[in-house]
C-alpha cells in the first residue's frame, strides 16, 4: 500500500481515498441491517415459509444427482466401496425417487461417457436390490434409445447403447434384450 502525503488529502476537490469496510460491517450489510434493525422490525424480515413438497423433492433429487456424478472421481481405489455404499443409500431412496435415480443415472452417461461402466453398474447393484427398480430403468433407457434414433441423435444412441451393454455385463439385461435392439 502507498502512503499518500496528508497535503494531496485534505486538498479541497480530492477524493477521500476508499475504505474497507470491517467484517463485522459487511456481514450487516449481508443480513440486512444490525440486530436493531431485526427487532424494530418485529424479526419478520428473516422470515422464511417452510419449504413445500416440491422444493424437498427438488432439493433431494439435486442431492441424488450430485452423488451419481461425483461418484470415482477422487480415485479408483475404493471405487467397490464407493459404489456399495451409494447403492445403499439410493435403495432407501428407490421408493420415492426412483425415476429420478434413473434420469440422473442415465443423464450422468450421456453427459459423462467415461464413467458409463461405473453408472451400468451401479444400477446393476440398484436391480439386484430391488428388480422392479432394474426393470423399470431398463425400460426408459430404451426409451431413451428409441427416441434417440427416431431424433438421429448418433452420439446419444452410441452412449445409450454403451449403458445397455454395461447393463447386460451387470446382469440387468439379458442377451437376448440386448440383441433386440
Amino acid at each position: 500500500r502507498i502512503a499518500a502525503p496528508l497535503s494531496l488529502l485534505d486538498s479541497p476537490g480530492a477524493t477521500p481515498l476508499p475504505t474497507r469496510p470491517t467484517d463485522r460491517a459487511m456481514k450487516r450489510g449481508l443480513q440486512g441491517g444490525d440486530r436493531n434493525d431485526r427487532r424494530d422490525s418485529g424479526g419478520r424480515d428473516n422470515y422464511r415459509p417452510p419449504p413445500t413438497a416440491d422444493e424437498l423433492r427438488r432439493e433431494e433429487e439435486g442431492r441424488i444427482t450430485s452423488l451419481i456424478v461425483r461418484l470415482g472421481e477422487r480415485s479408483l481405489e475404493g471405487l467397490h466401496s464407493h459404489l456399495d455404499q451409494l447403492a445403499r443409500a439410493l435403495y432407501d431412496d428407490a421408493p420415492r425417487l426412483g425415476g429420478a435415480i434413473g434420469s440422473a443415472l442415465i443423464e450422468a452417461s450421456l453427459c459423462l461417457p467415461h464413467k458409463a461402466p461405473i453408472y451400468g453398474t451401479l444400477a446393476g447393484l440398484l436391480n439386484a436390490a430391488d428388480p422392479e427398480w432394474g426393470n423399470h430403468f431398463v425400460r426408459t433407457a430404451f426409451a431413451q434409445l428409441q427416441h434417440a434414433i427416431t431424433g438421429r441423435r448418433s452420439t446419444a444412441a452410441k452412449l445409450l447403447v454403451r449403458l445397455l451393454a454395461e447393463l447386460f455385463n451387470c446382469g440387468a439385461l439379458t442377451a437376448s434384450a440386448m440383441l433386440q435392439l
